[in-house]
């Protein structure tokens, strides 16, 4: 889709290896920054909105969600 698009790169939480084998095929660079790096910056801010919606509501985000892979 990304290439049908016109897309130049493509931005992922996650892709598959034949996913990314596709993408190289049509030149469409393809960057797998995984779920915790595309995720977790957004927490704060949906927390934040939840609060505000939900005034009676206490949010909380976690303080020991940690990115599960280490890359070596």
């Amino acid at each position: 889709d990304a290439a049908a698009a016109g897309a130049d790169a493509l931005l992922t939480g996650e892709a598959k290896h034949h996913d990314a084998l596709e993408a190289k095929r049509l030149g469409v660079s393809l960057i797998a920054a995984g779920h915790y790096s595309t995720e977790f910056p957004i927490v704060p801010v949906l927390a934040d909105k939840l609060a505000k919606r939900f005034g009676g509501v206490r949010v909380l985000c976690s303080r020991r969600n940690k990115e599960p892979f280490a890359y070596l």
